[in-house]
Formats: C-alpha cells, sequence, structure tokens
C-alpha cells in the first residue's frame, strides 16, 4: 500500500507540473461558447474547460464555428457528475489529465481520429468499463488509465510502439490486454497492481516478444498468447511417489506425481503398467494390486502428453 500511495503521488505531481508549464506558456486569448472555453491554433478550437452540468457529454465538432481538434489539459478534470461522453470526428488529441478524476463516468466514445492521448489522461476514471482506442492512435501517455478501477480490457492499437510507465496501473478488474507486434518497449509499472490479469494476448511470435525491452516485472509473470495462441509451456520433469513400495494382493495404492514446471500447459499423464495380469493403473495413478501379481515386481509408468512426452516410473512389489 505505501508503494502504491507513493507511485500515485509522485505521477500526479508529475503531470500536474507539466501541465503547469504548459499551461504558462500558453498565451492564446480564451473564447467561450456554451459550456465550454476554448482557445485557438491555426484556427483550430482546443477546448480548455468544461463548464457544463449533463451527465451525458457530447462534445460539439465546432465552436463557434472552429473545428474542435483537441481536447485540453484537464478540461473535464474533475467533472465528477459526468457518466458517458463522446468524442468526435476530427479531435487528434487528448491531452494530459483532460478526463482526471472523471469517478462517474462509465463510458467513453472516441472517434477513429484520436492519435494522441496524453499522460494522466483517464487517470483516477475509478467507475470507466471499456475504450476502444482509435486504430490510428500512435501514443498514449504515462499512467493515462492509471487507476481505472473497473476497466476489464484494452487492446493497444497496431501503431503503438511503446507502453509507457504506469500506464495501466492500478486496473484491478483488468483481465485482458492485446498487445500488437508494433510495440517494443514495455517501461516499469505498465501493469502494475493489475491482480487479474494473468495473460496477455500478442499478436507476434515469442521470438518477436523475447526481442521485446521489457521493464515490467508484472508482465514478466504472466502467460503470453503469441499469435493469438497460448504458447504450451511443457512438462519437462516427472517424478513420482507413493506411499510404500509394496502393495498387498487385492488392495490399492496411489501413485503421485508432481509434475516440474507446476504451471505447464498440458498437465495430464498417461498410466500403464508393466504387466496388467499382475496390476493395473488408472487415470488417476490409483494401483490396484491382483492375486496373480503376488510375489512380483510392477513398473508403473506415467508419461506426458505433450510433445515433450517425459516419464517416470515406480517399482511397486505385490505381497
Amino acid at each position: 500500500m505505501k508503494k502504491r500511495v507513493l507511485m500515485m503521488f509522485m505521477a500526479i505531481i508529475l503531470l500536474v507540473n507539466s501541465s503547469a508549464v504548459m499551461a504558462s506558456s500558453t498565451t492564446n486569448k480564451e473564447y467561450t461558447c456554451g459550456d465550454y472555453t476554448y482557445t485557438l491554433r491555426n484556427n483550430k478550437a482546443i477546448i480548455t474547460k468544461y463548464k457544463g452540468k449533463d451527465k451525458v457529454v457530447n462534445i460539439p465538432r465546432t465552436l463557434d464555428g472552429y473545428n474542435v481538434v483537441e481536447i485540453g489539459d484537464y478540461a473535464f478534470g474533475n467533472c465528477t457528475k459526468i457518466t458517458e461522453v463522446t468524442v468526435p470526428w476530427g479531435v487528434v488529441k487528448i491531452r494530459r489529465l483532460a478526463f482526471w478524476e472523471c469517478k462517474n463516468m462509465k463510458k467513453i466514445k472516441l472517434s477513429g481520429t484520436v492519435t494522441y492521448i496524453g499522460d494522466g489522461a483517464f487517470m483516477e476514471c475509478n467507475s470507466l468499463e471499456s475504450i476502444k482506442i482509435c486504430s490510428k492512435a500512435t501514443y498514449i501517455g504515462e499512467y493515462a488509465f492509471c487507476e481505472c478501477y473497473n476497466l476489464k480490457k484494452i487492446t493497444i492499437p497496431k501503431n503503438v510502439r511503446v507502453i509507457r510507465e504506469g500506464t495501466f496501473s492500478m486496473c484491478s478488474s483488468l483481465v485482458y490486454v492485446n498487445i500488437p507486434v508494433s510495440v517494443k518497449q514495455i517501461r516499469k509499472n505498465a501493469f502494475e497492481f493489475c491482480p487479474k490479469l494473468k495473460r496477455i494476448y500478442y499478436s507476434g511470435s515469442k521470438t518477436k516478444w523475447d526481442s521485446i525491452a521489457c521493464n515490467d516485472s508484472t508482465v514478466k509473470k504472466l502467460g503470453i498468447y503469441y499469435d493469438g495462441k497460448r504458447q504450451a509451456t511443457k512438462i519437462t520433469k516427472i517424478s513420482l511417489s507413493a506411499p510404500s513400495k509394496t502393495v498387498k494382493a487385492g488392495k490399492s495404492i496411489t501413485v503421485t506425481a508432481k509434475i516440474s514446471p507446476v504451471k505447464a500447459t498440458y498437465q495430464t499423464l498417461t498410466w500403464k503398467s508393466s504387466n496388467t495380469n499382475y496390476a493395473t493403473v488408472n487415470a488417476n495413478g490409483k494401483v490396484t494390486a491382483k492375486k496373480a501379481g503376488k510375489g512380483h515386481t510392477v513398473t508403473i509408468t506415467a508419461t506426458s502428453k505433450d510433445t515433450g512426452r517425459k516419464k517416470a516410473t515406480i517399482k511397486l512389489t505385490i505381497k
């Protein structure tokens, strides 16, 4: 918890300070159109503040006749009444902290023209359940979706090359992530504190995945599905044990198999007795000794079903 609080504090300070620097360098005159304040750059509108109180917000394509191309820094920050937002066609950039702390926003619809999502753009949008990022997007900023507790799945656009620090950290409901072959770097804490995330779908091969510069300790522990399919983790070793090396005729004993690694994909084994006239073994390793086997020894073999075909044996004496 201490680490989590520290990380959030540092992220917010970094992003707020960065926004302040950008804001202080902006000298454009501000205009008001309805619930929106905006500035102009090259006769294009950049929304700087939303002052409305609507729960469902459809951002206009134009303000006073000027095409809206950007959602500026903190433009919708802390608009806690908003539950749904539609970003119109023509908007190219969503700047730093644009929707920070829109805690009740469950849905946001991005147009197909959004190519840039700034640092912390959706940070602490705790109720956000889903978002479809435009396939043309090339930049997703640091901590962009940090602490989006209800976000369950995300597909990284095919033109993104870097998954930045903290981008999806603390997304506690995240279970599905699709990463394109275009990604070359995954930076630290990108998926930190995502307890439900167990695997990642990667559009490339294992060789290409291994070439990614990954500094996220969480990602290194996850299962990877290469080319949309899970790369099978083969059994490398099987060890067999039994409560006793002897079994009375007419009685049963269970042989236990220990598989390495414990996360092997296919853990089902094939069991076989060297002489079924003396003893049989079922699919769970239960050995039943027959009277005809009294005084004899049988070998029980367990074999993996994956392509590695690892084997292990144990000898049992029938009394």
